[in-house]
């Protein structure tokens, strides 16, 4: 087959966007609330406005007929978090304990069922109960209650670490998809179609086996994210052309700079696959067969040609 990397970019030096390591007040401040929620005590309320919780019977309507998923028993809503369709909270504030109500609402375009987009809904609700909460000042003895820390700083400087932590695996995921989409973009490559239909096929294989094991199926997931079956088609397509344009650039990379695998590095990384799919060893070897070993020991030069454009890479 005809070299796929016609002209590979350049891939050393590539300079990314540096980790944003700053804790913001107001980051801090819903982290110290939401501690001192936890704390809160709830009490029975007469009527109901932002902040409270509303629990509620529900059962909506288009035309005078019921919808799926529009309907649920003992729904509790804190008003004003905005989880329901816009407008609905809104028709809440100042409902008590056995009100029954009409709730008004016209459903986003956007809106990710296709048949519901747009369209106007008459909800009828029955008020169950109206909870307040009681938010105590934060103080050490609260922290000492809610968390494993003793003090207010010693709470902060743990929120300060859960924050960048997360923030440091996301910044790891997202630094990796730039820089080899950043090689892509500068590089000339040619990915035959066939190799992309393939590969296409297979994530589609891969998802509908997914949703087929949670109870699912595809019709299902194209109307819950307002796709079409083209839609579904081209994005596939898509996302098999990026895939492979990446490790296109990736194995050209590793052959440039003279990357292999070892027959140690191939055996640690079959454990690891049998450990995950708590398999044994030689029946991994038996299921994978010679080509899926050739293909796991592409995966270790590509993971070694990553690693080196990330060394390489400059944050500014």
């Amino acid at each position: 087959m005809d070299k796929m990397v016609k002209k590979l970019g350049a891939y050393k030096g590539i300079q990314v966007p540096k980790l944003d390591r700053t804790i913001s007040d107001e980051e801090m401040q819903v982290e110290l609330d939401r501690a001192a929620k936890c704390a809160g005590r709830t009490f029975e309320k007469d009527s109901a406005e932002e902040g409270d919780c509303v629990v509620i019977d529900f059962k909506g309507t288009i035309d005078g007929v019921a919808f799926d998923g529009g309907e649920e028993n003992d729904c509790p809503i804190e008003l004003g978090s905005g989880r329901f369709i816009p407008g609905f909270e809104e028709q809440l504030f100042g409902v008590g304990k056995g009100d029954a109500i009409k709730v008004h609402v016209t459903f986003p375009k956007d809106y990710q069922a296709e048949e519901l987009a747009g369209k106007d809904a008459v909800f009828d609700v029955l008020v169950k109960a109206v909870y307040g909460l009681e938010v105590p000042e934060l103080t050490d003895e609260i922290i000492r209650k809610v968390s494993e820390q003793d003090t207010i700083e010693e709470f902060k400087e743990f929120v300060t670490g859960e924050i960048l932590r997360k923030r440091e695996a996301d910044y790891s995921r997202q630094k990796e998809d730039f820089l080899v989409a950043k090689i892509v973009e500068d590089s000339e490559i040619e990915i035959p179609y066939v190799l992309i239909n393939e590969r296409a096929d297979q994530i589609r294989q891969d998802l509908e086996k997914q949703l087929s094991q949670s109870g699912k199926t595809i019709e299902q997931y194209l109307q819950a994210n307002g796709l079409s079956r083209e839609d579904y088609l081209k994005l596939s397509e898509e996302d098999a052309k990026m895939m492979l344009e990446g490790q296109a650039v990736l194995d050209e990379i590793a052959e440039i700079e003279g990357f292999t695998f070892t027959k140690e590095e191939l055996e640690e990384e079959i454990e690891k696959m049998a450990n995950l799919y708590n398999m044994k060893v030689k029946e991994l070897r038996q299921t994978m067969g010679l080509f899926g070993e050739n293909m796991l020991g592409e995966d270790i030069k590509s993971r070694k040609a990553i690693d080196f454009v990330l060394a390489q890479s400059i944050e500014v």
